[in-house]
């Protein structure tokens, strides 16, 4: 399995290409990316604390872990509709590690390549800043979603896809 790590200002870009996801699609963020007292939008998620940071061996194992649950929540999501598949590939990430009930979590904050596309368009000033702070989108449905990654147990939980509205 190839692991390519990247530093770009203070931020740790990881990602392995064996797992199906792009590396230069994902991001370890720090809690305080996301603005003070705000909520996921849409869908449950975690309250974030500035905690721990996860490094290269536990994103590595992370997406491992996620590239088959999330393949499986979004064939279930286009199982009864008309709606094209979406690749896990077209995905973004970003990283964030919590604690939860004692443990040390991580809180993936995924979303579609066309959110990142659509916002270059629409305010191109804005068009990296995915990199820098959380995307936090209300609706949206099967194109962004939340899921908690438990690197002690490499278990990864409930897909969460945004409300549909």
């Amino acid at each position: 399995m190839m692991l390519r790590t990247v530093v770009l200002t203070g931020l740790v870009l990881v990602q392995t290409v064996a797992s199906g996801f792009k590396p230069e699609r994902a991001v370890v963020l720090r809690p305080d990316a996301m603005p003070a007292g705000q909520r996921w939008c849409s869908r449950p998620g975690p309250a974030l604390s500035d905690d721990w940071r996860p490094d290269a061996d536990v994103i590595r194992d992370l997406e491992a872990a996620m590239a088959p649950v999330l393949r499986l929540a979004l064939e279930k999501e286009t199982a009864d509709s008309s709606r094209p598949a979406l690749d896990i590939a077209d995905y973004y990430g970003q990283y964030f590690g919590i604690r939860a009930g004692g443990r040390r979590i991580v809180y993936v904050n995924g979303f579609h390549r066309t959110h990142v596309e659509s916002t270059a368009r629409v305010r191109p000033e804005l068009a990296a800043s995915w990199k820098t702070r959380a995307v936090n989108v209300c609706d949206g449905g099967r194109l962004f979603f939340g899921v908690e990654y438990d690197p002690e147990t490499r278990k990864v939980g409930v897909v969460h896809f945004n409300g549909a509205g």
